[in-house]
């Protein structure tokens, strides 16, 4: 069989989807266990491997801070996701997905401004060692810094957009995955539910 039935939790359609094995990477079931799936449908990989969820649930995010290499967003094995990886997995939450690349550009347009700035202040140091004239130290200064500070501003601000859409990525998940309604039989002798979120 090479088609995988589905029904999204959190839609009240009884209606079942249908995908190919091969468009399916992962997998991800309510109680933790995952099938994961390569270009050849019929052969299983390692379950540690497989980076993202492809399911009606989504799998939490995590966000660390490393000095110079900056923020990374993880999986809950641990993995750095690569940016498409999260992309995709957002995709079922636009809110968080569109403030998530909003982040993104501003690292982008950080590291770009980053470079201009360290370029420009290491050919001022360069000039100034190779002549032995100060004025080439000052140049550099004056046109280096400035890129600098917006440098500094972009990322910090890239990096609580990227925060913020994490946090509104799992709130999301784990809304609808917290959500359950149970039919049964009360102690009086009665039908009764109950409603739990």
């Amino acid at each position: 069989m090479n088609d995988v039935k589905y029904k999204l939790m959190n839609k009240s359609s009884s209606q079942y989807n249908t995908l190919k094995k091969s468009e399916i990477h992962m997998i991800k079931y309510a109680n933790g266990d995952k099938d994961i799936f390569t270009k050849n449908a019929d052969t299983q990989v390692n379950k540690k491997t497989a980076p993202i969820a492809v399911s009606g649930q989504g799998e939490e995010l995590f966000v660390t801070k490393s000095g110079l290499s900056g923020i990374k967003v993880k999986n809950s094995y641990g993995q750095t996701l690569l940016r498409h990886e999260v992309i995709s997995q957002m995709t079922a939450v636009p809110e968080a997905l569109r403030l998530y690349k909003k982040g993104i550009t501003n690292l982008s347009l950080g590291k770009a401004f980053g470079i201009v700035g360290t370029v420009s202040i290491g050919a001022g140091c360069v000039a100034w060692a190779v002549t032995n004239n100060f004025g080439w130290w000052i140049i550099g200064m004056s046109v280096g810094v400035p890129f600098i500070i917006p440098e500094l501003i972009l990322i910090s601000n890239g990096n609580r957009k990227i925060e913020s859409a994490v946090g509104i990525y799992n709130g999301h998940i784990q809304h609808y995955s917290d959500l359950s309604l149970k039919f049964g039989v009360t102690q009086s002798g009665g039908l009764g539910f109950t409603f739990n979120f």
